[in-house]
């Protein structure tokens, strides 16, 4: 259950991570075999099975009682290493469910013949999904930029709760069901609280960083802070969240086909701004840079990188209420990402904790991060050119947000 688990709560596209393409028929054999109707604890009737793995599965079910769209979603209890997760899971949905429009609702939880699940708002497919089904696998400048205001948004909503999530990426963030232009965030087993109780003090304080952290989320996408065992912060969920819209940019990012965790981290420190962010705006570059200059305890400035992603729009006369990519135009294909783990590799015990897929997380402060005033002129909506020299900083005459904060 380490990478793509929760993300299999989406409700279409998922059986091409077992290679069918096709969401399979009710009673079809699995960790469990449930015919159409058949109850599943108090409250639920089996619709279809999503996905499946040897521990674990993703239903589609009903409320007896309650109309809507439901997932459930399974876990092996024996599997300790798996169970645990789903715990934490659970317990963080609980406590997030409600509390933002870019949360999956949480409806019950329970055991069936051995199984741990939880039922949730059932969502749509990942945008780890829908990039795949677009032509050259990409989006456009628009979508995403709409997008990263949407996971920025759902991000400081949950370190607003004080967890950090530890695994942003392209196959955690959902579409909804019926509406497609909504954005969530799910699969919160790996997510950490980042604050504790100061007894002294009688308030709460961000929780001291580890001097040697395991590893939580999944090397594609982590920080190389992460990288070195560093305890993960919130710089670190927005860290993720760029290299997720860059990607979608750049359809590959330029550690795509490193298969060791050091040479994926190697290539992240040697690769300049400017080569990774060919064809992005330079509001991405700014942004990076802001980012490299936090500190664990530091709190980031939400309303600064919120405030680039829609002069972006500004500048190049983007429509926010356009259609996104996803609702005029797919074309569906098998997927081929080597770094994105399948549903099955996870449920069948390739990937856990300690494997090669996850990282750990860092604190919270209460301090604010002071916003620089930024000029009309001192931030442009174009975009980065392919490199003619390494050394090139197309940024350079921007100025960034401090990031010390006030008390």
């Amino acid at each position: 259950m380490s990478t793509k688990v929760s993300q299999n709560v989406s409700h279409s596209a998922k059986t091409q991570d077992s290679g069918s393409g096709k969401r399979s028929r009710e009673g079809d054999e699995g960790p469990l075999k449930f015919e159409k109707g058949q109850i599943i604890g108090k409250h639920w009737t089996f619709e279809s099975k999503v996905n499946e793995g040897g521990f674990g599965a993703i239903y589609e079910v009903k409320h007896v009682k309650k109309s809507g769209r439901f997932a459930m979603k399974l876990s092996l209890t024996a599997k300790k290493d798996m169970d645990k997760l789903m715990i934490i899971e659970v317990s963080v949905l609980r406590k997030l469910s409600g509390q933002s429009i870019y949360f999956p609702k949480y409806e019950d939880t329970g055991h069936v013949k051995g199984y741990r699940f939880v039922v949730m708002e059932l969502l749509g497919p990942s945008l780890s999904d829908l990039q795949d089904s677009m032509p050259g696998e990409k989006f456009s400048l628009s979508t995403i930029v709409r997008v990263g205001i949407q996971m920025l948004n759902a991000i400081e909503a949950m370190h607003g709760m004080y967890f950090i999530h530890r695994d942003i990426k392209p196959g955690n963030v959902a579409i909804g069901v019926k509406n497609k232009t909504q954005v969530y965030l799910f699969d919160f087993g790996l997510a950490r609280r980042f604050v504790e109780l100061d007894e002294k003090a009688g308030k709460i304080r961000v929780r001291p960083p580890r001097t040697n952290a395991p590893f939580r989320g999944t090397y594609h996408y982590c920080s190389v802070q992460q990288h070195d065992y560093q305890d993960s912060c919130r710089r670190d969920d927005l860290w993720a969240m760029m290299y997720t819209l860059i990607e979608f940019r750049t359809r590959i990012l330029p550690w795509e086909h490193e298969k060791e965790k050091k040479s994926i981290a190697e290539c992240k420190r040697k690769t300049p701004f400017p080569v990774l962010l060919q064809g992005c705006p330079v509001l991405f570059e700014h942004i990076l840079r802001y980012l490299d200059r936090l500190k664990y305890h530091h709190r980031p400035c939400y309303d600064f990188i919120r405030k680039a992603f829609k002069k972006i729009l500004t500048v190049r006369r983007m429509d926010p209420h356009d259609p996104y990519d996803w609702e005029i135009n797919q074309k569906p294909k098998p997927r081929r990402d080597k770094h994105r783990v399948s549903l099955k590799a996870v449920f069948d015990g390739a990937y856990t904790t300690t494997n090669a897929t996850k990282m750990s997380i860092g604190s919270e402060s209460s301090s604010e991060a002071s916003l620089a005033e930024t000029k009309d002129e001192e931030i442009e909506g174009d975009l980065i050119p392919s490199h003619k020299k390494e050394d090139e900083d197309p940024s350079k005459e921007y100025t960034e947000p401090d990031p010390r904060h006030k008390k």
